[in-house]
């Protein structure tokens, strides 16, 4: 089974399904005799197959790869005014996605989105929280792994009233997502995070602040106990 990448960087099992569902969409909208459509269909799924043959370990084709081939097979069957539909669907949801994001961009920027606390408190979300943290963890990739490719995906995912416990987990998934052969320094930047994750729940567990997590007497305490289990 071969996988593609979505616009949000996941990676995904292919589903021809969608493709199929996709192309029997247009031609209803256009009153087109579908008969050709398994045709149509398994031409583009054998062409799929032969470019995810050539790729190297650890590339995936992605979406809109996947969205052009369907625009030539739907030409290259004759199908002109299918294939017009569905590059004028293709834009509209293009231009609704982007319209969406520049919307939370803008929440962020003004700090509309509100975030709830352990205890329940709400506040508005803070970029520059997010952003001094991931200061103080990428440390020497910060050129490499620089702050506003996290931020350009992170905010895909932001959503009002998100539990600030989820936020580290999002950067998380955004760094996983982010690696990639060019640039495999994002595995360090999730490690580091995943690290700030598990340290948040030790310390909760142990009733213990971030800095005393690393004090003599934490690190003693924690070896008293594991002696006498």
């Amino acid at each position: 089974m071969h996988h593609i990448k979505k616009r949000n960087g996941d990676i995904v099992p292919f589903d021809l399904n969608r493709i199929q569902i996709a192309i029997t969409k247009a031609y209803q909208a256009t009153n087109t005799d579908m008969t050709d459509i398994p045709i149509l269909v398994d031409d583009i799924n054998q062409q799929l197959l032969q470019q995810t043959a050539a790729l190297s370990e650890g590339t995936y084709i992605d979406v809109e790869y996947i969205q052009d081939i369907v625009e030539k097979t739907l030409m290259k069957y004759e199908r002109f005014v299918t294939a017009k539909a569905y590059i004028l669907y293709r834009q509209e949801r293009q231009k609704q996605r982007q319209e969406e994001l520049l919307e939370k961009r803008e929440q962020v920027e003004k700090k509309s989105f509100m975030v709830t606390k352990g205890k329940g408190i709400k506040e508005a979300f803070d970029r520059k929280k997010v952003e001094n943290t991931y200061n103080h963890i990428a440390k020497e990739l910060a050129e490499e792994c620089p702050f506003h490719e996290l931020q350009k995906n992170l905010e895909k995912y932001i959503i009002n009233d998100i539990a600030t416990k989820d936020i580290t987990k999002l950067l998380i998934k955004t760094a996983i997502n982010l690696i990639s052969i060019e640039n495999t320094k994002w595995e360090i930047i999730a490690g580091r995070l995943a690290s700030i994750d598990l340290y948040k729940h030790v310390g909760k567990a142990r009733n213990l602040s971030q800095e005393e997590i690393y004090s003599p007497q934490s690190y003693l305490t924690l070896m008293e106990e594991y002696i006498q289990k």
